[in-house]
């Protein structure tokens, strides 16, 4: 199946920008939280994220190096996205270098940085082979990368909820590259092994909704492009029969499971060899 091209991700990112930020980025954000806890940022003087979206993992990262008292490493932030980087400017303070990039052809020197950040990124370009040789090729020697992909279909029920609805009322979903495809660590370490990467850590880690109810849970879903298409395409009647199928299966997950509802996260944290 076919992953966007880097065009559509811009366009899909320039259109989801306000809605992630408002209704899904600080969920997002915790995967972020546990990756700039293990990339060692106190002794860092060149940090680059990739993929920062609307810049609340880049704040919590700045606020990280803060609390150490590293008041010398540079940040630089960049994203795909346009808009993405437009609204991370609003609350990023200005010694933060933001870049619109992409991460399969990024705009450094080789041995840019000595620790480099991608939360949620490396899953969504169409060629992560690439970008994992553009990180490599920035890095310097010795440095750390720590990045994050979606994790397992079956322990990820928020992200999955909606094909299952619409397979309940006999909706056909278009085909697109899974959202899991990298998720598991016998795929995802060895392509970071073949890299050239080395001392490589992978863990799954959960992130959770933070006690939405099914409705308000079952509003964002049709706030991402690809949904709100699928969904506002149908008629008003085939809407409500899909909406009530998500609310019911999204009830009926929590009541059973006595959970938040959470999404799995595949976390990696590799350093470059030195010279």
């Amino acid at each position: 199946m076919s992953a966007k091209t880097i065009s559509e991700l811009e366009s899909f990112w320039n259109e989801f920008q306000s809605d992630y930020e408002s209704k899904l980025g600080n969920t997002m954000t915790l995967f972020n939280h546990s990756l700039i806890h293990m990339l060692n940022t106190n002794s860092a003087s060149s940090i680059l994220e990739l993929g920062c979206g609307p810049g609340l993992g880049t704040l919590s990262l700045f606020r990280k190096l803060q609390d150490e008292g590293n008041t010398k490493a540079s940040i630089t932030a960049c994203d795909l996205s346009p808009a993405m980087i437009e609204c991370a400017r609003k609350k990023l303070p200005n010694s933060i270098n933001l870049r619109v990039a992409n991460s399969e052809n990024l705009p450094f020197e080789d041995g840019s940085f000595d620790r480099i950040l991608a939360g949620m990124s490396l899953n969504l370009v169409p060629n992560p082979q690439t970008m994992l040789s553009e990180i490599f090729r920035v890095l310097k020697p010795g440095g750390r990368v720590a990045l994050s992909v979606w994790g397992r279909a079956e322990e990820s029920f928020a992200l999955t909820v909606f094909n299952q609805a619409s397979s309940k009322v006999g909706l056909e979903v278009p085909n697109a590259r899974s959202n899991f495809y990298l998720g598991t660590i016998p795929v995802l370490k060895p392509m970071v092994k073949q890299t050239g990467f080395v001392d490589i850590l992978a863990w799954h880690q959960p992130t959770v909704y933070n006690e939405l109810t099914a409705e308000e849970y079952a509003a964002t879903l049709y706030t991402a492009p690809n949904r709100k298409k699928i969904f506002f395409a149908l008629d008003k009647n085939k809407q409500r029969e899909l909406h009530d199928a998500i609310v019911e299966l999204i009830q009926e997950k929590m009541v059973s499971s006595e959970e938040p509802l959470k999404l799995d996260g595949l976390l990696i944290v590799a350093n470059k060899p030195r010279d």
